[in-house]
């Protein structure tokens, strides 16, 4: 497979119960390509943080989001896709981060973002450069073995 071949991908509904679905799909396509388990746990829980925050804080514009894995460099790239405009650039995304410490325990907002940036401080995101494109965000975890 070439680099930055797209290994897999599917389309799950913009739901609770997508959510769940997609954490269960990522952790399986991620085992079987010789994924580390802590890294399988922390990628479950940034998708679904990525995606809960889609259904609760973003305007989104469609009712599914996708996943997809590509091959890169013995490691796999996770992309997730919405048609939704939640930032306007990376920036934006990183500034939207709260500590639990510096939250008020009831309000909202924030601690996805903390959470995604704990475990993947060097998530990729892309704005939707036009409302028929979706925004992408990206995690790259190491694999075990070459595939």
């Amino acid at each position: 497979m070439s680099a930055d071949a797209v290994h897999t991908e599917q389309r799950f509904p913009l739901t609770l119960l997508g959510v769940r679905e997609a954490r269960h799909w990522v952790r399986g396509v991620l085992a079987a390509m010789h994924v580390d388990r802590a890294d399988l746990d922390r990628v479950a829980v940034a998708v679904s943080e990525l995606a809960v925050n889609l259904i609760e804080h973003a305007r989104a514009e469609d009712s599914e989001f996708s996943l997809s894995i590509r091959d890169v460099a013995n490691s796999a790239a996770v992309d997730l896709r919405a048609m939704s405009r939640s930032f306007a650039s990376l920036d934006e995304f990183r500034a939207a981060a709260r500590a639990p410490e510096d939250l008020d325990p009831l309000a909202e907002g924030g601690r996805g973002v903390y959470i995604v940036l704990h475990y993947f401080p060097d998530v990729q995101y892309a704005p939707s450069p036009s409302a028929a494109e979706p925004e992408v965000y990206t995690l790259r975890v190491p694999r075990l073995q070459p595939a």
